[in-house]
Order: C-alpha cells, then structure tokens, then sequence
C-alpha cells in the first residue's frame, strides 16, 4: 500500500473502508479518552450532554447554542457524524442525533470507573505492582528516552536525505518501510529519496510519524508477512488501539514483556526503530524483557495540552529540536543566515536555499529563483518551504518572515501554473458531413471550441499569431518574415497590410510605409499614413494632430485606437490617449494603458490593470511584457530579469528584449553583465536610443573615459533629438552650472 498521506488518526478514523474497525475500536476507553482529548472544546461540550441521553432532536441541539453560532454547530455537529461518535438519524417529524453506544459507554467507565494502566492486569491492582522490584532495578529516565527517541528518527531522517550514517543506518525493517511508503525508491547504487520524500521532510514531526507508522501497520506487504489476509482486519484494530494505549503509559516505567498480545510482540520492533518504544530484552525473554515508552510514544496520540503526568510535557515539538536546534535570520534581500552546526539541517535546508559558504557553528546561502524551482520540482510546496521558515525564526526576527520573501516565494510557485491544461476530447475522421453538422451543432450548445472547414473539433488557427507576438517583442525582421509567408482569409488580409506598415514605422522606415498605403483609402490604413508622415517631418505635425482631432470624436476601429493613441502620447496628451484606449479594450490597448500610466508615475494603477491581465491572459507576451514593466517600475529587478530571459529563450531576443534584461541588471547592480548585453546590443543596431540611454547609465558606474561618453550622447541626440532622458540631462547639468 503506497502512502496515503493522511497525517493523523483522526483522518484514519474517518475513512468509510475502515468503519467496522471504528466501531470495535471505540470498545477501548484509552481510545475514547485519546479521541475525546483532541476534539475541540464545543464537540466536548456536546457529548457532555449527551452522555447520559439516548437521543435528540436536532432543533434542541441547537438551541443550546446562540443562533449566530449555529451553522458553526452544524459544522462541528457533522464532523462528529462522520468520525462516526455521533449517528444521525430521521425521526418521523425530525433529524435525531444519537450517541454511538460503545463510544458513550466507554467514555462513562472512563468518567465513573478507574481505568487502570493498560499493561498492568487488573487483578494484580488491589495489591500491588507485579513489576514494581524490576521497575527499580531497571531503571530509564525520561531524558534517556528523549535522547533514545531522537537518536533514532535523526537515524532515518539522515538516511533519507543522503547522509553517512554517524553510527548505523535504519534496520532493514524501516528501510522496506521507507520504500514501501513511497518515501525512497531502490536504484543501482542504493536508495534514493522521491517527490513524496522531499514533501515528507519539511512536514511536522508527528505527521512524520505517523505517515511512516501508518505504512508500517496498515500495508499489505507488513501483513502478509505474519498472517493471512483475515488477520490483518484484527490486527488494524489491535495495534491502533496499542498506540492509544501508549499515551497512557509514563516515561521510565518499565512494563512487562507478557503483558503484550502475540501480535504486539511482533510489531513492537518497528515501534522500538521509530523510538516510540525503548526495548529491554533479555535472554529470557519471559521472565525479564521490559519495554519502556518514550515521550514520542506518549505523546503521539495524546492532546499536547495536556499529558496526565507533569513528566511527559516534553512535547515533540520541543524534542525533534534539541540536538538539530537551527534559528535562522532571514532578510529582505534573500540573505539567510542559519545559526546550526547539525549537518542534518543544512542538508535540510538545502532543498530550497543555495548556501553560499559555512563556518563552524553558522551557514550564509541565499533563496534564489533556481533553489526554489528545484524544490518546486521536487514536489515541495511553497506553503512547506515558508512554514519551515517560521517555524525556525532566530528569537531576535519576533517569528515573523519578511513579507517580501513570503510574497516572493508564492510568485515563483505561481510562474509555474501561467498555462493550464484541461482535458478535452478531440472528435475528427466524421463518416460523412451529416455526422459533422449534428456533432457541431451539438458543440455549439455545450460552447466548445470548434472548426467546421476541417470537419474536426478544435480551436481555430489565428495565422497572424505569430506575427503580432514578434511584433509586440521588437522582433522585427522575424514578424516580417512570417506575415509574408501566410495567406489569410479576406477577414484578415487588412490587419496583416497594417502589421507590415506599423513594422516599417517601427523600423523608422517611413517612406516604405506611406508608400504601401497610398492606394488604400481605408481609415485603418489613412491613420496609419498620418502616423507616419507625423514621425518623418515635424512641420507636417499641425496638420496631422488637426486631422487626428477631428478622428478622435468618431467611432475608432481596434487598430486606430492605438495608433492614434501613440500620437497622443508623442504630444504628452495621456490622459485622453487613456480615454480613447478605453473605448473598446483589447488585450493591445490594455498593454499601452500600462505603458501610458508608467508614463505618467501612476504605478497603483499600473499593478492594478496588469494583474488584471494576468488573471485574464496569463500567458499571453503582451502580459509578460506589462508585468516586466511594471516590476522594473517598482525595483523588482529580479523578476523582472527572469521574464525578459524567459521570453528571449522562448521566442529568441529582440532589440527591446536584451536592453530590458540590460535594464535589469543595472538595477540589481549588476554594471559590467548589463554592460556587455549593451555593447552587443549597440553592435548590432546603433540607433537604438533606450540602449543609448542605457550605455551612458553603464557607463558612469564602470568609470569609462569621457570621450565614450560623449560618443554614446552625440549618437543618442542625433537618433533621438526630442529624447526626454537626454532634455531632463541637460537641464541638470545646467542647474549644476548654475551652483558651481
């Protein structure tokens, strides 16, 4: 039986497959006072009440509680139904609610009778303890157990990460165990640790526990070895009622050998190699083999609120950390400093932090975006990873994680689910074309996706896709390229003339443009005409912004939206580009919304219509490209960097591409990387003022003489003599003037 990562025994108790053993189970008074204890203070309440009543009706159950509380009650009610202590049942006018007879009458010899130690017979009580001379001659303390316990859980958790074992590894028992539970898998050289391992080991130490002693109880392989298949319905029960038992024993007691059933004697060693139980055996195995319970045994089932005996407060919480004690500081710039000299921990922590070096008693890494991909990857969750975190805050960090790691670790767990996948069935190959109109029409009512000119369900091919994605990256020469090698149908034979002229704008192309548009009397193609006769000649300007005046009242199709808001923006007119944009909102319109607000410093509404985008197009480059705007406008360089070498990787790098991964190295301090992109860039086209801007910026942090700097300045105002960088440069140096 594979691993079925339940973590308690309340979720075990609640598994309908196992219900008869539920209900043999709450035979045992250990097992109801455990149960009882870990409800919460409500459900207590309520079977206080019902303790001595046979049935209720719900309404009456109710009005015991405030009626603000009421669905509440229900809640608490129905969990109580289906861990099987209450049955519901319908009365002839109502819902009745009645006790479970066995776990009622334990629970009142629980309240009413003494209910004596489990290991000791009940006849030898009135007069004394059978074990008691043997108790003091073999005597364990509590510290010796803790020690013995937590000897031998650090044993199997070194051995799942890959540690050399300081003394011994795991018994075979535990290492079948292990494999069994899916923890590790056999491989040539040995063992190695799986998904559900590296999720296994950043889990809470009880819930560690018990996800490997439930697979060492309830699998068939363990039960077969000793027994038939009928036996294992027994042994379910008996065992689980052996651990409820547990918690009633106290640490340094030793308890008789024979006090145990057959079956108990034969799984005990798996409870001895986990440290729930410390083993005294001796050559007579009758007369003077002991067993002590460790605090883990004793707290395993136990309320940690309270443990009957002042001893077993040792809580495992307190004990899993004693030996491993780790405090960590985490800081707002990744930096964490872990304060252990337990290998086991570091190796831990590992996982998801890249350390950067070690001292004896302290070790310095970094949480980067690689580290927590690969612990992404390996099956941890973001949730496991920050828990850890603040589970292991150095006492001066107040146990609280910096926000900024916490958001930041969640992001990068989010970049993994941009696309998402559902499951469709794909109908082709029709017998004839009556087939294929009623499963059209079919589709159509159940609003999927179809195509009828291919006779097959699927979702239509856009043939400008490609095209508008290397446009929207700068990629010019490659959008050109694939709308020249596509034929589309009349319904987009004049997007695709628009694309190529906004290119040849793009490329500053101007004459080629006005030339390709002058036989099309269009309004998409005449706005595009004015946009480019706007750029090419100044003087031409009046003219062109009384025309686009005049346009701007009418009703603008898609395309001369942005056009015209592109004008609007060259003249500083933001607010009415923004107006004009949100007439009829396109995925194309929002991105130069965004742009627009950076413009104008308004970054809250810039996160606020990015995210936006992102919940509606994830995956879409225009949204890649806004949110990487938007980080730089922010600081969050890092980000940033990653989806600029992202999208460069995926769709191959673009002028805009490589001086924005440029633009992110220069804020994460990275000059001389952002350097060499730059000199590349410049190489390759040296009329491309952002990378200009961006070569004087490199420039002055590296030191470079001033005549590479005036170079990149007379390049940069000869391309760009209205750049607002450069304006708002001189006008400093001018005010500098002025004060020397």
């Amino acid at each position: 039986m594979k691993a079925t990562n339940r973590g308690s025994l309340l979720e075990y108790l609640m598994d309908s497959e196992w219900a008869d053993e539920v209900e043999t189970l709450y035979k045992s008074p250990y097992a109801t006072s455990c149960i009882f204890e870990i409800l919460s203070s409500l459900q207590k309440a309520i079977l206080t009440r019902l303790l001595f009543i046979q049935e209720i009706d719900a309404s009456t159950l109710l009005k015991w509680f405030q009626k603000q509380s009421q669905s509440q009650i229900q809640t608490i009610v129905n969990h109580l139904v289906d861990l099987r202590i209450l049955y519901r049942k319908q009365g002839s006018n109502s819902v009745q609610f009645q006790m479970n007879p066995k776990f009622q009458k334990s629970l009142q010899d629980l309240i009413l009778r003494n209910v004596v130690s489990p290991f000791v017979r009940k006849e030898e009580t009135d007069i004394g303890d059978h074990n008691t001379t043997s108790q003091q001659q073999l005597s364990y303390d509590v510290t010796f157990l803790s020690q013995y316990s937590r000897h031998c859980w650090n044993k199997i958790l070194q051995f799942l990460v890959g540690l050399e074992p300081l003394e011994s590894e795991p018994s075979v028992r535990i290492i079948e165990a292990l494999v069994e539970s899916g923890l590790i898998e056999q491989v040539e050289d040995g063992f190695r640790i799986t998904t559900v391992g590296f999720q296994f080991l950043l889990k809470d130490t009880r819930e560690q526990v018990w996800f490997i002693l439930e697979n060492i109880l309830f699998s068939n392989e363990t039960n077969l070895k000793i027994g038939t298949k009928l036996q294992k319905r027994v042994m379910n029960e008996e065992m689980v009622e052996f651990l409820f038992e547990l918690s009633f024993c106290a640490s340094g007691v030793a308890y008789h050998w024979k006090t145990l059933s057959k079956t108990q004697q034969i799984y005990i060693p798996y409870l001895a190699d986990l440290g729930l139980i410390y083993l005294h055996i001796s050559s007579s195995l009758e007369k003077d083999s002991y067993f002590y319970v460790t605090p883990l045994g004793v707290t395993l089932t136990r309320s940690i609120c309270w443990l009957g005996d002042k001893n077993n407060y040792l809580l495992l919480e307190d004990w899993s950390n004693v030996d491993n004690d780790c405090r960590m500081i985490v800081q707002t710039n990744f930096r964490v400093y872990v304060y252990t000299n337990c290998t086991f921990q570091i190796s831990l922590l590992s996982l998801f932090i890249q350390f950067l070096y070690r001292l004896p008693n302290m070790a310095v890494g970094v949480i980067t975006r690689d580290s927590i991909r690969t612990a992404l990857n390996n099956g941890i969750t973001a949730q496991q990873m920050i828990s850890y975190l603040q589970n292991h805050m150095h006492p001066n960090m107040k146990g609280k994680l910096p926000i900024t790691i916490i958001d930041q670790i969640r992001l990068w767990e989010a970049q993994r689910f941009r696309v998402t996948t559902k499951h469709a069935l794909l109908l082709d190959h029709f017998d004839n074309m009556t087939c294929f109109e009623k499963t059209y029409g079919t589709t159509r009512i159940g609003k999927f996706y179809s195509i009828s000119s291919t006779e097959m369900i699927g979702e239509k091919i856009d043939d400008l896709f490609e095209t508008r994605t290397f446009f929207y990256l700068h990629n010019f020469e490659r959008a050109k390229e694939e709308a020249l090698q596509v034929q589309p149908g009349p319904e987009l034979a004049q997007e695709k003339q628009a694309l190529l002229a906004r290119i040849e704008i793009a490329q500053g192309n101007y004459d080629e443009a006005i030339q390709s548009l002058e036989e099309d009397n269009k309004d998409d193609s005449k706005v595009l005409k004015w946009y480019a006769i706007y750029l090419k000649d100044a003087s031409e300007r009046p003219n062109i912004l009384e025309q686009v005046n005049d346009l701007i009242e009418s009703n603008l199709s898609g395309g001369n939206q942005i056009v015209t808001a592109n004008i609007l923006v060259h003249e500083g007119r933001y607010e009415q580009a923004l107006e004009l944009l949100q007439r009829q909102p396109t995925l194309e319109t929002a991105a130069l919304e965004v742009e627009i607000l950076l413009r104008m410093n308004r970054l809250d509404l810039a996160k606020i219509l990015t995210e936006r985008l992102n919940q509606l197009e994830g995956d879409a480059v225009l949204t890649h490209l806004t949110t990487a705007w938007v980080y730089l406008a922010e600081g969050s360089y890092r980000e940033a960097e990653y989806i600029f070498a992202e999208l460069s990787e995926r769709h191959g790098s673009s002028d805009m591409l490589l001086n924005g991964l440029a633009t992110a190295y220069i804020g994460e301090g990275k000059y001389q990387e952002a350097d060499n992109i730059l000199q590349e860039l410049v190489a390759k086209n040296p009329n491309y003022p952002p990378a200009l801007v961006n070569c004087l910026v490199t420039s002055c942090h590296l030191s470079k003489t001033k005549e590479q700097m005036d170079a990149y300045r007379r390049q940069l105002k000869r391309v760009s003599p209205d750049c607002k960088w450069l304006k708002e440069l001189e006008s400093f140096e001018e005010r500098l003037s002025l004060l020397a």
